[in-house]
């Protein structure tokens, strides 16, 4: 049986510089905080968590004084680093310059526009993370939208400015702009507002997107690795069905069932952005042990 590790797998580019950072930081032997969850993997977390690595809240991190602060790749408002100015707290911020990129745009657009009634709109997940940085550039007044029914809280007369979450799922996004679209011009054009969409998704993830496909369909038992937390890892998953329904999904070579190839003459092994080469060589590993034991 044949056992490929999907090639365009593992971390992002954005994740592997923020776990790269932490670990750097970790082997200085000072104590080192994480606001948030660095990464959506509870076994990659749990490595850098024996390492010293304290994940902290919000709480926690407006009492903390004279510490280091890890900022992970999702990014923050600016009240967290008002906050960490106040409290001589050190910021090592390792936000991923698509997403501090796309916070510039929005805090720019939204200063150049403020005189003109300018409504913000940002489609993504209520309270993801970077959604929470993203609003914190227009102070929380940004208009989140994740469902199709939210679409009408948008006013049209106005000048509406729409951002996406670099994450989002592609076809949810065009799907609603296309309702954004017909909406807008439900309006009549004298009294409607300028309409500026803006896509924002990261090219990465896209990329990735489109490459799943094919990958599923070349092989014909699917393992995709992830963390039941990972939104990403869930929407990938959802792709990956579609091209194959063959498909199981792990959080590590522990749950592999070797009825599940019985028939199989090729596995691919995938995952979530979140989910670290080295597992996903891991999980290979544990199957290629389950196959040779078949065999003998």
């Amino acid at each position: 049986m044949q056992i490929t590790i999907d090639q365009n797998a593992g971390f992002c580019t954005g994740v592997e510089r923020s776990v790269r950072i932490a670990q750097q930081e970790l082997d200085k032997g000072k104590q080192l905080y994480c606001l948030g969850e660095i990464i959506h993997n509870e076994q990659a977390l749990n490595l850098l968590r024996n390492r010293g690595l304290q994940t902290i809240g919000y709480d926690t991190f407006r009492q903390l004084k004279n510490a280091r602060v890890l900022i992970r790749a999702h990014g923050e408002p600016p009240e967290t680093y008002r906050i960490a100015s106040e409290n001589n707290i050190t910021l090592i911020d390792t936000t991923c310059h698509v997403v501090s990129n796309l916070q510039k745009q929005i805090r720019e657009n939204y200063a150049r526009m403020l005189n003109e009634g300018a409504q913000v709109v940002i489609f993504g997940k209520q309270d993801h993370p970077e959604i929470v940085g993203l609003n914190g550039q227009v102070r929380g007044t940004a208009l989140i939208i994740s469902l199709e029914s939210d679409l009408q809280q948008i006013d049209f007369r106005k000048p509406v400015l729409i951002y996406v979450q670099t994450t989002f799922n592609q076809h949810r996004f065009d799907s609603l702009m296309r309702k954004v679209v017909r909406l807008s011009q439900g309006i009549p054009e004298q009294e409607r507002g300028v309409l500026m969409i803006y896509d924002t998704m990261c090219k990465q993830v896209k990329q990735r997107e489109k490459s799943l496909g094919t990958f599923c369909r070349d092989h014909d038992v699917i393992l995709f690795v992830s963390d039941p937390k990972s939104s990403n890892g869930n929407y990938l998953f959802s792709i990956c069905q579609n091209d194959n329904p063959s498909i199981f999904f792990i959080t590590g070579p522990d749950e592999i069932q070797a009825e599940w190839f019985t028939e199989a003459r090729s596995v691919g092994i995938t995952g979530a952005t979140s989910t670290p080469l080295w597992l996903l060589q891991s999980v290979a590993a544990k199957l290629t042990e389950i196959v040779s034991s078949q065999q003998d």
